[in-house]
């Protein structure tokens, strides 16, 4: 599938203005976004600088085929929602299971704590809508060992437009998508604690659509050795959500 994707340390985000639909989850439940937004920071770290490598490009996918090719607005049948974008689940590559709790459908540059140089591209390119969700551990998990893990896939034209809007932003070495969280339940309150928290983010082009996950830990560790973890779940993440999700069914 056309996919590059990079790594980056240091990340958060928080929702607002829901535009979509919650899902509540039997894991702590949850709607799509909390209604405040915490003031912006800068993604930029003394201990933790963005890095410039990048990861292999997607090759293949298990999932059903589509006649429509969303690699352009004219001939992409998928629909704007986190049901056609986004698993209800997925596993990263440590065999940890993740449960999608929230999900919503929010304006392209509202995402709190997204830096002035992403929000600058975003819209140089008339970017308009983002799907958002969160997923967290499958099963009961304690505090001290949960992830929240939350994601973005925003659309553009075409796939070489969502290209260029992903190597513009990685360019400037320094950047952050933002985070978007749960109203209530588990990691709800990672939105307003998140610069406290040791993140792991990674960003992506999927067809016309640009993809972002960073996950941290819901006590908001800044340990790292939480990085074993958050990393495993945001790459995960960033793979498996994407048009491919959505089978024309």
């Amino acid at each position: 599938m056309g996919s590059v994707v990079t790594l980056l340390s240091f990340l958060g985000f928080a929702n607002i203005g829901q535009l979509g639909n919650a899902l509540d989850n039997a894991l702590g439940g949850g709607s799509a976004s909390s209604s405040a937004e915490p003031s912006r920071a800068s993604v930029s770290s003394e201990d933790d600088e963005p890095s410039a490598t990048y990861r292999p490009t997607r090759t293949s996918t298990t999932r059903p085929t589509k006649t429509a090719s969303p690699d352009d607005s004219a001939t992409d049948e998928t629909p704007f929602t986190a049901d056609a974008l986004l698993p209800d689940d997925f596993e990263d590559e440590r065999g940890v299971g993740y449960t999608r709790v929230a999900s919503g459908v929010h304006g392209c540059t509202d995402a709190s704590h997204m830096s002035d140089n992403v929000q600058r591209e975003l819209r140089s390119y008339d970017c308009d809508l983002t799907v958002t969700g969160n997923y967290l551990k499958s099963g009961d998990v304690s505090e001290d060992a949960d992830v929240l893990v939350s994601v973005q896939v925003i659309r553009f034209d075409d796939m070489s437009t969502a290209k260029a809007v992903k190597e513009r932003i990685v360019a400037d070495g320094s950047w952050d998508f933002g985070i978007w969280c749960p109203n209530r339940g588990r990691g709800s309150d990672a939105c307003d604690g998140y610069e406290r928290a040791r993140t792991e983010s990674y960003v992506s082009y999927d067809h016309r659509y640009v993809v972002h996950a960073v996950a941290l830990y819901v006590n908001l560790s800044s340990s790292p050795s939480t990085e074993t973890a958050t990393d495993a779940a945001a790459d995960a993440a960033v793979t498996e959500i994407g048009p491919e999700n959505y089978t024309g069914e």
